[in-house]
């Protein structure tokens, strides 16, 4: 599922950096990392486009929430899994509206489980951002239509009225 994806980290307690780390490289996912929202926003200008990026929501120097808003403006492909210690379906909901395109909480990512959910969540997201993109596409692909149709049509019923006249 995560094979040669790229996925960016952002958490500022290397516990949960190192675990996520390990649990997603054994998936064949390719695993960077940063310690804060600026951090984060500074590998986003950085480097190309990340596939999955996992956010924490309380972070040392931005809000996880506005890193996202900040992030949106300068990525609106990757796919963005905000990640919180404490949180409800407020922050979830904010984080949605902002531009997630998914919501766990950490007590979720327990010792020894299979993961299945996690993984389930992290497919979700990404079929989700990918469905986001291809209409965004097609919405520009219909407006590039329309106004090379338009255009075309212009000028010969421009010449048959001035004949016509």
């Amino acid at each position: 599922m995560l094979k040669a994806k790229r996925v960016l980290l952002v958490d500022d307690s290397s516990t949960i950096r190192m675990y996520l780390r390990a649990v997603l490289m054994h998936t064949g996912a390719i695993v960077e990392e940063a310690i804060s929202g600026e951090d984060a926003l500074r590998q986003l200008q950085a480097n190309p486009p990340y596939d999955l990026i996992l956010l924490d929501l309380i972070l040392p120097d931005i809000d996880g929430i506005e890193v996202l808003h900040r992030l949106r403006a300068l990525d609106e492909d990757s796919a963005v899994v905000m990640l919180t210690g404490m949180g409800g379906i407020k922050s979830a909901t904010t984080a949605v509206r902002e531009g997630a395109d998914g919501y766990m909480e950490k007590k979720d990512l327990a010792l020894g489980s299979d993961h299945t959910e996690f993984f389930y969540a992290l497919q979700q997201a990404l079929e989700h951002r990918t469905g986001l993109v291809a209409q965004r596409q097609l919405q520009q692909f219909k407006t590039d239509f329309y106004s090379m149709i338009t255009h075309d049509l212009r000028n010969p019923a421009g010449s048959v009225l001035l004949a016509l006249q």
